[in-house]
């Protein structure tokens, strides 16, 4: 059993180091701004926004931007060195990012899906065998169209001319479920993980069927990043 007299020793090195471990969760640098996109830097009674940078004891920087009349965070992104992590808030794209997940590196096959040389493009309905392709749910043609609809080429990457191909996987079920999202080989990983981000939001209306049977697929494609310059 603890003693009084511990307890309260306890207590009180508790009371010492707990605000001390507080302010480090609570660091943060404040700059003001004109506007919006942060353009144009001024006095903090002159400013219509304000950009606040957190550093997080997990070693995350949160960095927001608020709107200062109604108090309203319109922008708001978290980053593990220059990994894009949490959930990102921007009013300017009318959305939410959720990059709370981590990446599976890796090129790994899947033992149980559909093996067929005959099928030679899944996303084409085939009568000569008759294979239907999936469809999805958003109404793109394929995997292609949906990832260039969707995908935010990221800021930093566009700063620093990070572009290229990476190779990408993952299994649709008999039910038309998406799991087991890889990147087979990466290019960096702010566009790995963007890429990720949006395939998980990806959903399909009907799986891949061959003799009107639902199977079991691993789809391998490439994806490019390309910057105009």
């Amino acid at each position: 059993m603890i003693s009084p007299k511990f307890k309260k020793i306890f207590l009180l090195a508790f009371s010492i180091i707990a605000p001390y471990f507080i302010l480090q969760a609570q660091t943060k640098t404040e700059r003001f701004f004109k506007d919006k996109y942060l353009n144009k830097e001024v006095a903090e009674n002159k400013a219509n926004y304000k950009q606040i940078i957190y550093k997080n004891l997990d070693e995350t920087i949160t960095i927001e931007v608020i709107e200062i009349d109604n108090d309203k965070t319109i922008k708001s992104s978290t980053f593990k060195g220059i990994e894009p992590f949490g959930i990102w808030i921007s009013e300017y794209e009318k959305t939410n990012f959720d990059y709370n997940f981590n990446i599976n590196y890796s090129d790994a096959l899947c033992n149980d899906c559909y093996k067929d040389s005959l099928v030679k493009d899944f996303f084409e309905n085939n009568d000569t065998i008759n294979y239907k392709a999936p469809v999805l749910s958003s109404g793109e043609k394929n995997i292609y169209e949906f990832l260039a609809e969707k995908i935010n080429y990221p800021a930093y990457a566009k700063e620093n001319n990070i572009q290229g191909q990476l190779y990408l996987s993952f299994i649709m079920d008999e039910s038309a479920n998406i799991s087991d999202i890889r990147i087979n080989k990466g290019v960096h990983i702010i566009l790995d993980k963007e890429t990720v981000r949006v395939l998980r939001s990806m959903k399909f209306s009907n799986p891949c069927l061959l003799n009107n049977k639902p199977i079991k697929m691993q789809f391998k494609l490439p994806f490019i990043y390309r910057l105009d310059n």
